[in-house]
């Protein structure tokens, strides 16, 4: 099933159990519009793609992801933030550059793959804040990012990390939450330096994966080349497979700098 067939299977499901909305596809862009908003379902697709699911099982799937949407929609935090109540909810969030919201929404340079955002986190999600809402803040986009930087750094403190062995006596973490932030941690010094303490604290570095939003991968640089390079190898299959796609090439990371091997 292509995007453009995926978009129109997912239509008629949503006029099925939301007849009281009007929904408008467009196939081949792979986005589904109803009032003022407008979905992407390629990471929908990319979610669903490797699953094994029955008719009645996608269907359901689908409908919780646009109940979830939809209840995101009358959050209104998110759709008339006031300052007071947005402050504490911002987060860093990575994002790959091709959705297209971030014309107009509050970004800085991360790689050529992906960017750095400021998002408003929501029960089911969580929203990108848009450049009028700094303004009507009256906040400096650096100010911005420093709050949702501290704020991330206080919603993730109790980060769940496996660290597992790899040939030749050396180790990996791999963080995998479910709180949609595993591979904007890679933002925060201080899990850079706990990553770094934990893998190669001699180095001062150590190679990090974020693929996928969910996922994050360290290594360090005494690993074999093979390991090294079939790591490399399974982030650009990942980035290429999974949803919400990140980096497909390592991050070189030190407390103070990330810098992806492009």
């Amino acid at each position: 099933m292509n995007l453009a067939e995926f978009t129109a299977r997912v239509q008629d499901i949503l006029e099925k159990h939301f007849p009281q909305q009007q929904f408008v596809a467009i196939p081949e862009e792979g986005v589904v519009e109803c009032d003022s908003m407008r979905f992407g379902l390629a990471n929908v697709m990319a979610e669903l793609h490797n699953t094994s699911l029955s008719e009645k099982q996608f269907e359901e799937r689908i409908v919780q992801h646009f109940g979830q949407a939809f209840a995101m929609a009358q959050d209104d935090v998110l759709v008339a933030p006031d300052w007071e109540r947005a402050k504490p909810r911002l987060r860093l969030q990575l994002a790959n550059l091709l959705i297209p919201e971030f014309s107009q929404t509050i970004t800085f340079p991360f790689s050529h793959e992906v960017c750095s955002a400021v998002v408003i986190d929501a029960a089911h999600g969580y929203a990108y804040v848009n450049k009028q809402y700094a303004e009507s803040w009256n906040q400096s986009t650096v100010d911005l990012i420093e709050i949702a930087r501290e704020n991330l750094g206080a919603a993730v403190k109790d980060t769940n990390v496996m660290q597992i062995p790899a040939p030749g006596g050396v180790s990996l973490i791999i963080v995998q939450e479910t709180d949609g932030y595993a591979a904007a941690r890679v933002l925060l010094p201080q899990f850079r330096e706990f990553l770094i303490k934990n893998l190669a604290p001699f180095d001062g570095f150590v190679w990090v994966g974020v693929p996928n939003r969910d996922f994050l991968i360290a290594w360090p640089n005494s690993v074999s080349q093979d390991t090294h390079e079939s790591i490399r190898q399974q982030l650009t299959v990942d980035a290429q497979s999974q949803h919400h796609p990140l980096c497909s090439v390592p991050l070189r990371v030190t407390r103070e700098t990330i810098q992806p091997q492009e």
